[in-house]
């Protein structure tokens, strides 16, 4: 007898495919290049000027945390009034409305992580915050970062801006929830800066992981920007803002309204916003980009599900040129679906012609899912629309189209825009380059490449493994065993 061993070896492969995107470039004149505009590094500095608490007492210095002013207001007019001068806010809820000096650009910092845990509450007296720069001075910088600023009222007085009002100043917003405000203009975030934006006594704007929400205006209902050299807003949501019950005018923007200045959008979803009016014509639902001097860039964006009940051009983006100077609007990487208007609107993108029938506009729409595709853009020759590559005009398969939490608005894994968008695209000589997050903070791209919208979403991919070897032993092979039988006959009768 003898042994013999058998091996099977069982090799388990899984495959990956890779895909490259190009880039190419678009006839016509350049495009201007964004540049950022200014950004407060509040991470850096460790020691606060005033301190407020609702524990505190108006008596107190205020000068360390051991000795809290009780009211933010007090630290303003009495503690934190230069320039640079930094006020650190404990959490609590603060029943307030703020009014800064313009003679100082201060800080005034609550939770950054957790800006629910820290409110101001304007009672619906007036707005909720209030700055007031100087036309022609030099420009003072102001930074709000950690906070719910709610039950804001502009209608009475102000008329401009519900929860924060902004005039002629610089203003960076940064993990801010802006809610339940009332205005007759801009529920939400009212922001103008009188003069030219090459004016470098004009502020810049930027807005970074706010939530704009339930904010209601006769016009401009969620966010209105104006005159600021540079207008950035970054993983931010204008979402579920409406129409005061009853206006009868027109009015502007249900999420947002931009005018004059350099405006980048990036990783951003405007959805769920309401516009009504009897009557009088509606600028855009979605976002507004008016007036001659605004050059747009609008990345990673995801404009969904905005309703207007009433005449208007665009239900998603509308691109409103002014007098002289085209208005141009850059378009990458982003969804615009489902917006929708009265009497049957669906065109996502329109344009209006404001001031001068002879105003021109151009829009260039590279690696993004546009509803109708480029037959529903109503171009003419004075607004020139350019349909480069990669644009699709498919269902983005959103989660949820009735609500933006938790997602709603993210493409599901079937969805035609998840790895359709590209990491940069050169036109005319400027790179634009797609964000390196999502609107929620998530790497991109979490796939091949990056995907339309606001929302970057993880698709599990086969990826090569390491070879595994199965070993099995048989038994030993063994001489068969022959067994002799004898046979016995039986006589029969």
């Amino acid at each position: 007898m003898f042994r013999k061993f058998l091996v099977l070896s069982l090799i388990l492969l899984a495959s990956s495919c890779t895909k490259t995107s190009t880039t190419s470039s678009a006839d016509g004149k350049p495009l201007p290049i964004y540049e950022k505009g200014w950004n407060a590094k509040i991470s850096q500095i460790n020691n606060a000027n005033c301190y407020a608490a609702t524990n505190g007492s108006d008596s107190n210095s205020g000068t360390s945390n051991t000795q809290p002013k009780q009211h933010i207001q007090n630290c303003i007019d009495n503690v934190a009034t230069n320039d640079g001068d930094i006020i650190y806010v404990a959490p609590g809820t603060y029943n307030e409305n703020i009014h800064f000096l313009p003679t100082a650009g201060i800080s005034l910092i609550g939770s950054t992580s957790n800006p629910a845990s820290t409110v101001i509450d304007g009672q619906q007296l007036d707005s909720v915050i209030k700055i007031q720069g100087t036309q022609g001075a030099p420009v003072k910088n102001y930074v709000i970062q950690g906070f719910t600023v709610q039950n804001g009222n502009a209608q009475q007085n102000t008329w401009y801006g519900g929860g924060i009002s902004c005039l002629n100043a610089g203003l960076n917003l940064e993990n801010m929830v802006i809610q339940d405000n009332i205005a007759t203009y801009a529920g939400g975030i009212y922001i103008s800066n009188d003069g030219s934006i090459s004016n470098p006594d004009v502020g810049d704007i930027s807005l970074d992981k706010v939530l704009i929400i339930n904010n209601h205006a006769a016009s401009h209902r969620g966010l209105y920007t104006a005159g600021g050299r540079y207008v950035t807003i970054k993983h931010t949501k204008v979402v579920s803002n409406t129409s005061i019950s009853g206006t009868t005018n027109g009015g502007s923007g249900g999420a947002i309204f931009n005018t004059s200045g350099h405006l980048l959008i990036e990783n951003s979803l405007f959805a769920l916003n309401e516009v009504s009016a009897a009557c009088g014509i509606v600028h855009g639902t979605g976002v507004t980009i008016f007036n001659s001097l605004s050059t747009a860039v609008v990345m990673n964006t995801t404009i969904a599900n905005n309703n207007l009940s009433g005449f208007g051009y665009g239900v998603g983006l509308e691109v409103s040129t002014g007098s002289v100077t085209p208005s141009s609007v850059v378009l990458i990487n982003s969804i615009l679906w489902g917006n929708t208007g009265y009497p049957n609107m669906t065109s996502q993108i329109g344009f209006a012609n404001n001031f001068s029938p002879s105003s021109t506009s151009e829009t260039w729409i590279v690696n993004s899912d546009i509803q109708g595709g480029l037959s529903a853009i109503p171009a003419d020759t004075n607004n020139i629309v350019h349909w480069l590559s990669g644009n699709i005009s498919s269902d983005p398969l959103f989660v949820d189209t009735n609500s933006w939490q938790s997602g709603g608005f993210s493409i599901q894994q079937s969805s035609p825009a998840l790895d359709t968008g590209v990491a940069q695209y050169t036109l005319t000589g400027t790179t634009y380059t797609a964000p390196s997050d999502d609107t929620d903070g998530s790497t991109r791209p979490l796939g091949v490449t990056h995907d339309m919208g606001a929302y970057e979403i993880v698709v599990p991919i086969l990826k090569p493994t390491k070879p595994t070897i199965i070993t099995a032993t048989v038994p030993p092979f063994q001489k068969p065993h022959i067994k002799t039988i004898t046979p016995h006959f039986t006589a029969h009768p």
